[in-house]
């Protein structure tokens, strides 16, 4: 089942937002259905979620070499350790 089969989602993220180049934090990746959606812009992508099941998805649906700059993490926002100045654009959606 596809969940945007319009592709509505992609055409709101290119209007709003520019990954060309950006190093980026996704805030509950989930499954990383929508981290594939711009990893292909981004320089990098670091997706955490606190789902270990998620995350184990996430890997497989990123698995090829076009997604090597993606790296998952369970982790929580509030907890994760990360560095002043390491990404450029933090993205968070359906994550609330």
């Amino acid at each position: 089942m596809r969940t945007d089969p319009a592709g509505a989602e992609t055409e709101i993220i290119a209007r709003v937002a520019d990954f060309a180049g950006m190093r980026v934090l996704e805030v509950g990746g989930g499954d990383g259905r929508m981290t594939v959606i711009f990893s292909g812009q981004a320089n990098s992508v670091l997706s955490i979620d606190t789902d270990a099941e998620k995350i184990a998805l996430a890997n497989e649906r990123t698995a090829g070499p076009e997604h090597a700059n993606v790296e998952y993490r369970v982790a929580d926002i509030c907890t994760v350790q990360l560095q002043p100045g390491e990404f450029d654009v933090v993205f968070l959606a359906l994550s609330l």
